[in-house]
Protein backbone atom coordinates (compact mmCIF):
# COMPACT_ATOMS: atom_id res chain seq x y z
CA UNK A 1 0.00 0.00 0.00
CA UNK A 2 1.01 3.89 -0.47
CA UNK A 3 3.61 5.00 2.64
CA UNK A 4 2.63 7.40 4.86
CA UNK A 5 6.13 8.81 5.83
CA UNK A 6 9.70 8.42 3.89
CA UNK A 7 11.92 5.67 6.41
CA UNK A 8 13.97 7.64 8.00
CA UNK A 9 17.25 6.53 7.25
CA UNK A 10 16.04 5.07 3.32
CA UNK A 11 18.94 3.57 0.92
CA UNK A 12 19.50 5.30 -1.95
CA UNK A 13 16.75 4.69 -5.01
CA UNK A 14 15.03 2.39 -2.68
CA UNK A 15 11.23 2.29 -3.97
CA UNK A 16 9.86 -0.34 -0.90
CA UNK A 17 6.15 1.01 0.31
CA UNK A 18 5.77 3.06 -3.27
CA UNK A 19 3.09 1.98 -5.55
CA UNK A 20 4.37 0.66 -9.71
CA UNK A 21 2.35 3.16 -12.33
CA UNK A 22 3.27 -0.12 -14.56
CA UNK A 23 0.82 -1.97 -13.29
CA UNK A 24 -0.11 -4.43 -15.96
CA UNK A 25 1.29 -7.98 -16.15
CA UNK A 26 3.39 -8.85 -19.80
CA UNK A 27 2.44 -11.04 -21.09
CA UNK A 28 -0.65 -11.66 -19.19
CA UNK A 29 -1.82 -8.50 -19.97
CA UNK A 30 -5.96 -10.22 -19.57
CA UNK A 31 -5.10 -9.54 -15.66
CA UNK A 32 -6.05 -5.68 -14.25
CA UNK A 33 -3.68 -5.42 -11.08
CA UNK A 34 -4.95 -1.72 -10.14
CA UNK A 35 -5.96 -2.23 -6.90
CA UNK A 36 -2.55 0.11 -5.52
CA UNK A 37 -2.69 2.69 -8.29
CA UNK A 38 -6.63 2.99 -7.09
CA UNK A 39 -5.87 3.03 -3.67
CA UNK A 40 -3.36 5.87 -4.18
CA UNK A 41 -5.62 7.84 -6.19
CA UNK A 42 -8.75 7.17 -3.46
CA UNK A 43 -7.89 8.79 -0.57
CA UNK A 44 -6.97 12.42 -2.79
CA UNK A 45 -9.52 15.35 -4.11
CA UNK A 46 -9.90 17.93 -6.84
CA UNK A 47 -10.67 21.51 -5.39
CA UNK A 48 -13.31 23.08 -7.85
CA UNK A 49 -14.71 26.36 -8.16
CA UNK A 50 -17.73 26.40 -10.12
CA UNK A 51 -18.50 30.16 -12.00
CA UNK A 52 -22.19 30.18 -11.85
CA UNK A 53 -21.95 30.03 -7.86
CA UNK A 54 -21.32 33.30 -6.22
CA UNK A 55 -19.44 31.69 -3.27
CA UNK A 56 -16.65 30.63 -5.68
CA UNK A 57 -15.60 33.79 -6.15
CA UNK A 58 -16.34 34.79 -2.35
CA UNK A 59 -13.53 32.01 -1.46
CA UNK A 60 -11.38 32.94 -5.05
CA UNK A 61 -10.85 36.99 -3.76
CA UNK A 62 -11.08 36.01 -0.09
CA UNK A 63 -8.58 33.71 1.61
CA UNK A 64 -10.57 34.06 4.97
CA UNK A 65 -13.33 32.08 3.81
CA UNK A 66 -13.91 28.93 4.74
CA UNK A 67 -13.93 26.12 2.09
CA UNK A 68 -17.19 24.64 1.07
CA UNK A 69 -17.09 20.83 1.00
CA UNK A 70 -18.86 20.60 -2.09
CA UNK A 71 -15.51 22.52 -4.11
CA UNK A 72 -13.99 19.17 -2.98
CA UNK A 73 -14.74 16.17 -5.80
CA UNK A 74 -13.55 12.63 -5.46
CA UNK A 75 -11.57 11.18 -8.17
CA UNK A 76 -13.68 8.86 -11.04
CA UNK A 77 -11.05 5.87 -10.48
CA UNK A 78 -12.07 3.93 -13.28
CA UNK A 79 -12.43 7.24 -15.80
CA UNK A 80 -9.13 8.31 -14.35
CA UNK A 81 -7.12 5.03 -15.31
CA UNK A 82 -8.34 5.24 -18.56
CA UNK A 83 -5.39 6.96 -19.38
CA UNK A 84 -3.12 4.28 -18.12
CA UNK A 85 -4.96 1.64 -19.72
CA UNK A 86 -4.39 3.91 -23.27
CA UNK A 87 -0.52 4.03 -22.75
CA UNK A 88 -0.41 0.16 -22.18
CA UNK A 89 -2.87 -0.73 -25.07
CA UNK A 90 0.31 1.12 -27.45
CA UNK A 91 2.56 -0.96 -25.63
CA UNK A 92 3.93 2.31 -23.75
CA UNK A 93 5.09 2.50 -20.50
CA UNK A 94 5.67 4.82 -17.37
CA UNK A 95 9.77 6.27 -17.22
CA UNK A 96 9.43 7.97 -14.34
CA UNK A 97 6.54 8.85 -11.67
CA UNK A 98 6.52 12.33 -12.34
CA UNK A 99 4.61 10.99 -15.41
CA UNK A 100 1.45 10.94 -13.41
CA UNK A 101 1.51 14.92 -13.88
CA UNK A 102 0.50 14.78 -17.40
CA UNK A 103 -2.40 12.56 -16.95
CA UNK A 104 -5.72 14.22 -16.08
CA UNK A 105 -7.30 13.23 -12.97
CA UNK A 106 -10.74 12.98 -13.62
CA UNK A 107 -13.34 13.95 -11.16
CA UNK A 108 -16.33 11.85 -9.87
CA UNK A 109 -19.57 11.70 -12.08
CA UNK A 110 -17.62 12.78 -15.04
CA UNK A 111 -15.84 10.84 -18.13
CA UNK A 112 -12.21 11.46 -19.39
CA UNK A 113 -13.38 12.41 -22.78
CA UNK A 114 -15.40 15.39 -20.71
CA UNK A 115 -13.47 16.57 -18.71
CA UNK A 116 -11.79 19.44 -20.74
CA UNK A 117 -15.84 20.98 -20.78
CA UNK A 118 -15.75 20.08 -16.90
CA UNK A 119 -13.06 22.60 -16.60
CA UNK A 120 -14.27 25.37 -19.11
CA UNK A 121 -16.91 25.10 -16.34
CA UNK A 122 -14.82 25.91 -13.57
CA UNK A 123 -12.20 28.44 -15.01
CA UNK A 124 -12.47 30.27 -11.92
CA UNK A 125 -10.01 27.21 -10.14
CA UNK A 126 -6.90 28.48 -9.83
CA UNK A 127 -3.57 26.46 -11.28
CA UNK A 128 -2.62 25.94 -7.94
CA UNK A 129 -6.03 24.09 -6.75
CA UNK A 130 -5.71 21.62 -9.93
CA UNK A 131 -2.11 20.89 -9.07
CA UNK A 132 -2.54 20.20 -5.56
CA UNK A 133 -3.84 16.36 -5.83
CA UNK A 134 -0.49 15.89 -7.75
CA UNK A 135 1.43 16.95 -4.79
CA UNK A 136 -0.34 13.82 -2.65
CA UNK A 137 -0.12 11.40 -5.38
CA UNK A 138 3.59 11.70 -6.66
CA UNK A 139 5.43 10.66 -3.43
CA UNK A 140 3.57 7.27 -3.26
CA UNK A 141 4.36 6.49 -6.87
CA UNK A 142 7.27 4.51 -9.03
CA UNK A 143 8.18 3.49 -11.94
CA UNK A 144 10.52 0.88 -11.10
CA UNK A 145 9.85 -1.81 -8.37
CA UNK A 146 12.57 -2.74 -6.55
CA UNK A 147 10.85 -5.57 -4.35
CA UNK A 148 9.18 -8.53 -5.55
CA UNK A 149 7.09 -11.42 -4.29
CA UNK A 150 8.16 -14.53 -6.69
CA UNK A 151 5.93 -17.85 -6.41
CA UNK A 152 7.87 -20.40 -7.82
CA UNK A 153 7.46 -24.40 -8.11
CA UNK A 154 10.72 -26.64 -8.73
CA UNK A 155 9.93 -30.22 -9.89
CA UNK A 156 12.66 -32.80 -10.12
CA UNK A 157 12.39 -34.98 -13.41
CA UNK A 158 12.91 -38.38 -14.72
CA UNK A 159 12.90 -39.69 -17.72
CA UNK A 160 12.20 -43.15 -18.95
CA UNK A 161 15.15 -44.89 -19.65
CA UNK A 162 15.87 -44.87 -23.91
CA UNK A 163 13.41 -42.53 -24.46
CA UNK A 164 14.06 -39.21 -26.39
CA UNK A 165 15.27 -36.71 -23.98
CA UNK A 166 14.20 -33.82 -25.45
CA UNK A 167 10.69 -34.87 -25.42
CA UNK A 168 8.60 -35.02 -22.35
CA UNK A 169 5.39 -38.38 -21.90
CA UNK A 170 3.10 -37.41 -19.06
CA UNK A 171 2.11 -41.07 -19.58
CA UNK A 172 5.55 -42.43 -18.93
CA UNK A 173 7.81 -39.92 -17.54
CA UNK A 174 7.99 -39.14 -13.91
CA UNK A 175 8.02 -35.84 -11.49
CA UNK A 176 10.37 -37.44 -8.71
CA UNK A 177 9.94 -34.71 -6.30
CA UNK A 178 8.57 -30.76 -6.00
CA UNK A 179 8.58 -27.56 -4.02
CA UNK A 180 6.70 -24.90 -3.89
CA UNK A 181 6.74 -21.52 -1.98
CA UNK A 182 7.12 -17.77 -2.24
CA UNK A 183 10.00 -15.77 -1.83
CA UNK A 184 10.61 -11.76 -1.38
CA UNK A 185 13.67 -10.52 -3.55
CA UNK A 186 14.95 -6.81 -3.30
CA UNK A 187 16.47 -5.01 -6.17
CA UNK A 188 19.33 -2.87 -3.90
CA UNK A 189 22.40 -0.96 -5.24
CA UNK A 190 25.56 -1.71 -3.46
CA UNK A 191 26.94 1.45 -2.46
CA UNK A 192 29.91 -0.65 -0.87
CA UNK A 193 31.25 -2.26 -4.28
CA UNK A 194 34.93 -2.47 -5.04
CA UNK A 195 35.88 1.01 -7.24
CA UNK A 196 33.01 2.98 -4.97
CA UNK A 197 30.29 5.06 -7.57
CA UNK A 198 31.55 6.41 -10.57
CA UNK A 199 31.11 9.93 -11.31
CA UNK A 200 28.46 9.82 -14.32
CA UNK A 201 29.43 13.46 -15.34
CA UNK A 202 32.64 12.51 -16.56
CA UNK A 203 32.83 12.08 -20.44
CA UNK A 204 34.77 9.01 -19.71
CA UNK A 205 31.57 7.32 -18.02
CA UNK A 206 29.08 8.58 -20.90
CA UNK A 207 26.52 5.66 -21.42
CA UNK A 208 27.24 4.52 -17.84
CA UNK A 209 24.09 3.61 -15.42
CA UNK A 210 23.69 2.54 -12.31
CA UNK A 211 21.72 -0.37 -13.58
CA UNK A 212 25.23 -2.43 -12.99
CA UNK A 213 25.40 -1.22 -9.82
CA UNK A 214 22.49 -3.25 -8.09
CA UNK A 215 22.23 -6.32 -6.50
CA UNK A 216 19.56 -8.79 -5.17
CA UNK A 217 18.97 -10.31 -1.79
CA UNK A 218 16.37 -12.62 -0.63
CA UNK A 219 14.31 -10.99 2.19
CA UNK A 220 12.04 -13.57 3.68
CA UNK A 221 11.51 -17.77 1.79
CA UNK A 222 8.50 -19.58 2.44
CA UNK A 223 7.92 -23.16 1.44
CA UNK A 224 4.09 -24.24 0.65
CA UNK A 225 3.91 -27.43 2.23
CA UNK A 226 -0.05 -28.42 2.26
Amino acid sequence: MPIVEPYAISEPFSTAGKVNMNYQIIPFTYIERSTAVRAVLQGTQIGVIPEDNPRGYSKLYNPAAAWDPQYNLDINLGETLVSFQNAFSVGDVFLTPSEITELPLVPVGRTLANTPAFWNQHRLTGENIKERPYATIYPRLTTKSNVFNVHYRIQTLRKRPGSDPTLWDETKDNAVTQLRGNAIIERFLDMNRKGGIPDYALPANAGLTAETLYRFRILSNQEFNP
